[in-house]
């Protein structure tokens, strides 16, 4: 979460736990459906987003998911957390201090600094945050699909929506404006790991060709 109170843990106690939450990184590609959890991480993303992810997280036994809110008042995480059963949604907080809960847990929401939580994921959501285009290229990084309401998003300048359009254009992102076509969405791409995959490897392509175009010496 951005703009949280500073970090009490560190980075490596963070990343420890969403290993064991998520399983190891490297683990991505061979993970299917059914035989461990596949994993989404939410980034930047609003209340309605964070309430839309978690419900279609809590309907599938199949999949966790990390959501990190761009804003969320202790207040809003007590009344989503009043919805599910105990101890299926956690912060990152209590997951820290109780370990043992994350055997039942199926979302954990950051509310304390944490690092990015794409090196986990199977399945990117982009929330409509002003770091929105940030995101966007960490998670093509990594290799993810993406899910979000791109047209809906708040670019600080004009590159950062060529940069929108562009994945869009190379399908490497879907465009999601409801709760019905991000849970239509984000099925497909869980129980599709051809597409999964190659959505993914088109905005791995797109970043690394944004890489080494940003790394040569600007001409004279």
């Amino acid at each position: 979460m951005r703009g949280a109170s500073p970090v009490s843990a560190s980075a490596d106690r963070i990343e420890a736990l969403y290993t064991e939450f998520c399983g190891a990184p490297e683990e991505r590609y061979s993970r299917r459906v059914g035989e461990r959890p596949m994993v989404l991480a939410a980034v930047g993303a609003d209340s309605l987003q964070v309430a839309t992810a978690t419900a279609w997280l809590m309907e599938r036994d199949v999949v966790r998911g990390i959501i990190s809110p761009a804003e969320f008042s202790p207040s809003d995480i007590a009344r989503l957390k009043s919805a599910y059963p105990p101890r299926r949604l956690l912060t990152l907080s209590e997951a820290l201090k109780q370990r043992e809960l994350l055997a039942k847990a199926r979302v954990i929401i950051t509310d304390i600094p944490a690092p990015s939580p794409f090196r986990w994921a199977d399945i990117a959501m982009i929330g409509n945050s002003a770091h929105a285009a940030e995101d966007m290229l960490a998670a093509a990084a990594f290799g993810l699909p993406m899910l979000g309401d791109f047209r809906a998003m708040r670019h600080a300048d004009s590159s950062d929506a060529d940069h929108a359009a562009n994945l869009l254009t190379l399908s490497a992102a879907i465009q999601v404006d409801s709760p019905q076509a991000f849970a239509r969405h984000a099925t497909w791409l869980l129980y599709d790991a051809r597409r999964r995959h190659m959505f993914g490897a088109w905005a791995r392509e797109y970043a690394e060709e944004l890489h080494r175009h940003r790394s040569q010496p600007a001409s004279k």
